[in-house]
């Protein structure tokens, strides 16, 4: 992760092709990188594309006003994205730490990922 006072870098290992949308999202959170799980196939970009709506899902990009793209790795599964924020957002984070908030919002994905991929829908019957 390589981080200035209100845009970050970060390390992606991409896996295209997951089995079922409920397997989609992040799946780990390393210090070297963060795993992405897509459905996506590796065709046209398609992986590609899938990578940044899921992460500007994860981190809230049209509300947070952030812009984010693909800066190296569009032919591989090791990617570097570039995560640059603007305005207030941009003033909070340099003055509270992005690293430390963008680290915060993959793992409440993975824990949210987690959930779904261990949830039990035998509970879910009531009367």
């Amino acid at each position: 992760m390589v981080l200035s006072l209100t845009s970050i870098r970060l390390g992606f290992l991409a896996k295209p092709h997951a089995a079922s949308p409920l397997l989609a999202g992040i799946a780990a959170v390393t210090e070297s990188a963060v795993e992405v799980r897509v459905v996506a196939v590796l065709r046209d970009g398609a992986a590609n594309k899938a990578v940044v709506v899921l992460l500007r899902d994860v981190f809230d990009a049209r509300r947070q006003r952030l812009d984010m793209q693909i800066l190296r790795g569009l032919r591989a599964r090791d990617k570097v994205v570039g995560v640059d924020g603007a305005g207030a957002e941009a003033r909070t984070w340099a003055r509270e730490g992005l690293g430390g908030w963008v680290m915060v919002r993959l793992r409440e994905a993975v824990m949210g990922m987690c959930k779904l991929e261990g949830s039990d829908d035998t509970n879910d019957n009531h009367v």
